[in-house]
């Protein structure tokens, strides 16, 4: 069985352990908030469809074997909603998935060295590569093989899936820069030096709501020092990414709040300590270094001439191997019947090299065709139940991402705006060949899932309110672009209502068409005349009629309902530890003012009371490795690790005593207890407010006095035999901090994940570990020195 990228034992157990929490959940043993926390990062997304989810499998570089197509067919039909969807960062999507049936899908995934760990949340995304890699004439080299050593690397560490906020790799294989390096918040530019291979890079850009292009960090770095690099931009992420904010986390704001210089001096020395530690030389992973023979010879098939040709000159190319031949299958949205690809699966085994290969436009390619197999392979194509062998009036060549339709981000349904151009498009004999000259990208909000931040032309969704009753709308964006002169994100023009984006684009496009300036490009009809054409059609199209005289107006393309931000949630992007505590306190707050509220001394009046002091005692619980099982744990733990500790007052006790005789029957005894419980959800929240990245409190004076006068005999032990990641460097990070600089700590951890990640954990924080020896067949003493 063929295989791209290995499988390491962190994901293996995560996956088990996702089985429990499915369970776990489903019977109510396990909150919502918490399950959230835990399933986002292994890439499982609620939809907008309440109790329906969305499984993003990671493809690395794009890179799939036809056997795993298969199964990614297989699973679909099984689990899913027979179709599969291809993503700007090359992954693949299924939809409406039950969230029992998730943990089938991933064992599945994994028959084929697949898993859709790290597919949302804070973690390492999918690396990107360049589709065409290894393929085309004209790249310096193929980094395919480089960003699946770097997948290799980064996937068995625990940190990799608990970083301050999502992580951007991107690989391109010439200063082309297909697969956006310069906006990604690492990337690398393939290069070569005195005949060395080695890679530009790029760090701190990204696409947002605030986007950013990269800084070079480094004009050469020769291949081997891969792994190095990417692990130091990684523990630099870890140290000073914003937790708190996920709205400023990315690594692009770390930039900004250190500053450029600042910033890159960081990662030098970072990268200095990472060399020094002998993490080993990158080596590639060769996918495709032979391409397979075909399965069997051509079939005599019988076609049209004329649109074969058609299709040849459209979406194939030739390959640098002589000899053979690249196919571009044209996917309309990105979204393809499971069958396809089970038939394009087969298609690639009988008449190419068992390849496929996602790209950042949404579509698949099929390489390593011989000469003799184009018109067979052509007529299968025709076969599937979508045609994919003609660019259908633009809508293929279209980007945008899901949208509305299933996103719980969503305003607008960016794939139907797309479908919506194409039927203009094609209602006024728009020649189609012009969507090939230009990307035009669609999101449905401002995040870029649809990459529009980079597009020479493009959309993103907002919600506009009109005579008392909301539309759907979008601002017009242009002039962005990536290649061998740099970065330059688009531009905001202006806004239009969705109803208006279609008849402006089809006419901006025609003139664009007619225009003695498209041999130059589209860029370059923009910046001579295009900006002004638009800028003038904008003022065209922005009548906005009142909703009695176009009901459609409010609504959005392929929905007949009225266009409302209903079902519209929190993203679940930004799910971590810190959305988790601000959302308990959230809940605290809530109750507590509902308790206000009920003037009456009444029962309901103090069990509100009551929910606010457990919620309160609770929330920050999560830092210490505790998940409360019950009220009475969380308010003991709350004691225990905040007030005992010194990092809440002991005013709060008798509080807590009152709790917990409520929790026994006596409730009223809180009734009057408005004052104290007040100034508990404002202590809580302080501590909450000045909590660090690594979830850290500041520690009061007086207890740092009273601490200074500890000392130890002998090193501190602590026994963390049979406590998983992450809990257990939570505890070893926990107990570290009760030392001062210079004193060592001695963990005891057992073999495998748990020895594999902490100490590494600590080494990002920059603690020094100071040896590792084993204890037992099954564990390890590891000796960690506080330096900060």
């Amino acid at each position: 069985m063929h295989k791209t990228y290995a499988i390491p034992q962190y994901v293996l157990d995560e996956i088990e352990q996702h089985a429990k929490d499915v369970e776990r959940y489903l019977s109510g043993q396990l909150s919502s908030d918490l399950f959230k926390a835990r399933r986002v990062p292994r890439g499982i997304y609620e939809q907008r469809q309440h109790g329906l989810y969305m499984v993003r499998v990671r493809v690395a570089g794009g890179f799939l074997w036809s056997s795993q197509a298969k199964k990614l067919a297989e699973l679909s039909r099984r689990y899913a909603n027979g179709r599969v969807h291809v993503t700007t960062r090359q992954d693949i999507q299924l939809h409406e998935v039950k969230i029992e049936d998730t943990y089938p899908i991933m064992k599945g995934l994994l028959e084929v060295g697949l898993t859709p760990l790290g597919g949302g949340g804070n973690t390492v995304r999918n690396i990107t590569a360049c589709s065409h890699g290894g393929l085309l004439p004209g790249e310096v080299f193929d980094p395919q093989p480089y960003a699946v050593a770097l997948t290799n690397y980064l996937l068995p560490f625990q940190s990799s899936y608990n970083l301050p906020r999502k992580f951007k790799i991107a690989f391109s294989g010439c200063a082309t820069d297909c697969s956006l390096a310069q906006v990604n918040d690492l990337g690398f530019l393939a290069k070569i030096r005195n005949g060395q291979k080695g890679f530009a890079v790029y760090v701190g850009g990204g696409m947002g709501t605030r986007s950013r292009v990269a800084e070079l960090f480094k004009d050469f770095i020769p291949v081997e020092d891969l792994l190095r690099v990417a692990e130091a931009v990684k523990r630099v992420f870890l140290r000073y990414g914003d937790r708190r904010n996920p709205h400023r986390a990315r690594l692009r704001f770390v930039v900004e709040r250190l500053g450029v210089d600042n910033f890159l001096h960081e990662l030098e020395q970072e990268l200095l300590k990472v060399t020094a530690e002998g993490i080993p030389n990158a080596v590639p992973v060769e996918l495709a270094a032979e391409p397979l023979p075909p399965a069997a010879p051509p079939a005599d098939v019988h076609i049209d001439g004329d649109a074969f040709e058609k299709w040849r000159k459209i979406a194939v190319r030739p390959q640098r191997q002589e000899g053979f031949f690249l196919a571009t299958v044209l996917i309309q949205r990105g979204d393809l019947a499971a069958d396809d690809l089970q038939r394009l699966a087969e298609a690639a085994e009988r008449h190419a090299g068992s390849q496929l290969r996602t790209d950042r436009l949404q579509n698949l390619l099929i390489p390593y065709i011989p000469a003799a197999h184009l018109a067979s392979l052509y007529h299968e194509l025709q076969n599937l139940s979508q045609n994919v062998t003609v660019p259908h009036h633009g809508e293929s060549l279209l980007v945008s991402c899901k949208g509305a339709a299933t996103c719980r981000l969503g305003i607008c349904r960016s794939q139907d705006l797309n479908a919506a151009i194409s039927q203009e498009a094609l209602k006024a004999g728009l020649d189609r060949s012009v969507f090939s000259e230009i990307e035009i990208h669609t999101s449905g909000c401002p995040n870029n899932c649809g990459q529009h931040a980079i597009a020479p032309l493009g959309f993103f969704g907002a919600a506009r309110r009109k005579n008392g009753r909301s539309y759907p709308c979008y601002t017009i964006v242009a002039g962005g672009q990536a290649g061998k002169d740099g970065a330059t994100l688009s531009q905001n023009l202006a806004e239009l209502p969705a109803k208006h984006i279609p008849a402006f684009t089809v006419e901006l496009l025609k003139d664009y068409a007619n225009s003695q300036l498209r041999p130059q490009g589209f860029l370059a009809y923009w910046e001579q005349r295009g900006r002004a054409l638009a800028l003038e059609l904008t003022g065209k199209y922005s009548v906005i009629p009142a909703p009695e005289e176009a009901p459609d107006f409010y609504r959005d393309f392929g929905t007949e309902e009225d266009f409302s931000l209903a079902g519209r949630g929190p993203g679940e992007c930004g799910a971590g530890i810190f959305e988790l505590i601000a959302q308990e306190l959230k809940k605290a707050e809530a109750e507590f003012l509902d308790a206000k509220q009920l003037v009456k001394e009444t029962s309901e009046r103090a069990q509100k009371l009551l929910h606010a002091v457990v919620l309160a005692a609770g929330a920050l619980l999560v830092t210490r490795g505790i998940e409360p099982g019950n009220p009475d744990v969380a308010l003991k733990e709350f004691e225990r690790h905040f007030i005992d500790q010194g990092l809440a007052d002991k005013k709060h006790l008798e509080l807590l005593l009152l709790a917990r005789s409520a929790l026994r029957g006596k409730a009223q005894l809180l009734l009057d207890e408005e004052a104290r419980i007040r100034a508990l959800l404002d202590e809580v929240q302080a501590l909450y407010d000045s909590m660090d990245a690594a979830l850290n409190f500041p520690v009061k004076l007086k207890d740092q006095a009273e601490q200074k006068t500890c000392t130890f005999n002998k090193p501190p032990e602590l026994n963390l035999r049979g406590v998983k990641c992450p809990m257990n460097f939570v505890r070893a990070k926990i107990a570290l901090e009760q030392l001062e600089e210079g004193q060592v700590l001695e963990v005891i951890l057992d073999e495998g994940e748990p020895i594999n990640n902490v100490p590494a954990s600590f080494r990002s924080q920059g603690q020094e570990v100071i040896s590792i020896t084993p204890e037992d067949a099954d564990s390890y003493r590891v000796k960690i020195r506080r330096v900060k």
